[in-house]
């Protein structure tokens, strides 16, 4: 689960980073993520589905909300209530709802990934492990 996680955002957050300036996608979901034949060992990771995707400069300012909400950062939400506009008095969230968009919505996409792929530890067999893990793994699992 791990490993799949980590290549997939190895794969796609340079991507989404390099075109942000001129693209969002504004749908960045697992249901968006086409995985694609193995090269060598790995897994390839692709996105699919531009149909939200908008041109980043003309879409400045725009209160136009896109994609699925369950991956949304906290800046889309705020401007999907307070308005775009607002974001202007806080310049984090400004510049997340701005800049970072799809980057967020691509660390939400890939939790959501590593819960369906890490197997319920519960009925596997595993080594003891540090107890503190166990409460992050049990913490983890009650999010699923």
């Amino acid at each position: 689960a791990c490993r799949l996680t980590g290549l997939l955002i190895a794969q796609l957050a340079p991507v989404l980073e390099a075109i942000s300036p001129a693209i969002l996608h504004r749908d960045v979901t697992p249901r968006n993520i086409q995985v694609a034949d193995a090269d060598g060992d790995h897994p390839r990771f692709g996105l699919v589905d531009f149909g939200l995707a908008v041109d980043a400069d003309a879409w400045q300012g725009s209160n136009e909300s896109g994609g699925d909400g369950r991956y949304w950062p906290a800046s889309a939400w705020f401007a999907f209530s307070h308005g775009s506009s607002q974001l202007q008095t806080h310049a984090a969230m400004n510049h997340e709802y701005r800049k970072c968009l799809d980057l967020h919505s691509l660390g939400i996409s890939a939790v959501r990934c590593f819960l369906d792929l890490v197997p319920n530890l519960e009925s596997a067999e595993a080594p003891s492990a540090d107890p503190r893990l166990s409460e992050v793994i049990a913490a983890l699992q009650e999010l699923r």
